[in-house]
């Protein structure tokens, strides 16, 4: 289940009430209603409606969404960052247990050095009651021509905790203090991506070192072991393909802007690919996983893979 509300405007537009509830931790009972040790296994619950919206261990202290919001908000507002027009997109995921704020600054945009590519500045938070996402304040950019999202290493490296006993979270307050000079420096890191040719083959050698690559090798000794997907890679050279028309040539901007599409655009037919359906016609393929898992993933994925050697040269 997911619950959208956005807002727009000025500093309003920061409004928590769509995301205001207090939580608990309370005691957990198996289906049986046999009691759970408060020691092991507690519930985090919804106190406005009494609903379990996650669980967590001893060494954990959920904090309340609109808590982390109103420390974001005051740092923003103590910034130097034009609040006068944002747009502010809450969504709550799986009954509330998964949140994420996006705040767009409208009036803050740089022009890139390929022609007609402008690039806005946007902070992303996160955060869950079942714990299955840490804290996170990331700033970061949208590129309008495409609405891909653009991820840095950022958030793999920073701004993200655990939600641990005697996490001080004044740092959620402090991280809009030099939005600015990083918005310019991905800026720079960007032009840089533009002005940096590759070959075919180190794409291809970069995809299969890290999105392509498999958890665990499949093969055997005697056929020789299997790396890399190679239906994803395929797919991911066939974007990049695509990128490389629309990014002005073989350079790191159309290695880049194919792996925000494949974090960002998840549902297109280059990720999804195609199936049959009932009436025999080749459709598209249905997204395995829920949307917003699959994007959040992703997004970690692309930012690992941006410490890879190809990616040094710009950073």
């Amino acid at each position: 289940m997911k619950h959208t509300n956005i807002n727009e405007g000025g500093m309003d537009a920061l409004d928590t009430s769509a995301i205001k509830f207090d939580i608990a931790l309370e005691p957990l009972q198996t289906a049986n209603g046999l009691a759970i040790d408060y020691s092991t296994r507690r519930a985090v619950v919804d106190k406005t409606n009494n609903r379990v919206v996650g669980t967590c261990g001893k060494h954990y202290k959920p904090t309340a969404y609109y808590q982390i919001a109103d420390r974001v908000n005051l740092g923003l507002m103590k910034s130097n960052l034009d609040l006068s027009d944002i747009t502010v997109i809450d969504n709550l995921y799986d009954g509330g247990a998964k949140w994420h704020r996006k705040i767009q600054f409208n009036k803050i945009e740089k022009s890139l050095a390929k022609k007609d590519d402008i690039i806005k500045l946007e902070l992303n938070i996160h955060s869950s009651l079942d714990l299955s996402r840490k804290i996170s304040s990331i700033f970061g950019a949208i590129r309008l021509w495409c609405l891909n999202g653009c991820v840095t290493s950022d958030y793999n490296v920073a701004r993200h905790f655990k939600q641990t006993l005697g996490l001080n979270s004044n740092w959620l307050a402090d991280n809009s203090v030099s939005a600015l000079v990083n918005f310019e420096n991905n800026k720079l890191m960007f032009d840089k991506m533009l002005a940096t040719s590759v070959s075919d083959e180190d794409v291809a050698k970069f995809f299969r070192d890290t999105i392509a690559k498999l958890s665990k090798p499949t093969g055997n000794a005697v056929d020789g072991f299997v790396y890399h997907s190679k239906d994803k890679l395929t797919s991911l050279m066939n974007r990049y393909a695509k990128e490389v028309r629309l990014c002005g040539g073989s350079n790191l901007w159309s290695v880049y802007n194919t792996l925000t599409n494949y974090s960002t655009h998840v549902s297109n037919q280059d990720w999804t690919g195609t199936t049959v359906n009932e009436k025999g016609k080749v459709v598209k393929a249905d997204l395995v996983g829920a949307k917003h898992n699959v994007i959040y993933n992703r997004e970690l994925a692309v930012a690992k893979s941006l410490n890879h050697e190809l990616f040094k040269q710009v950073a």
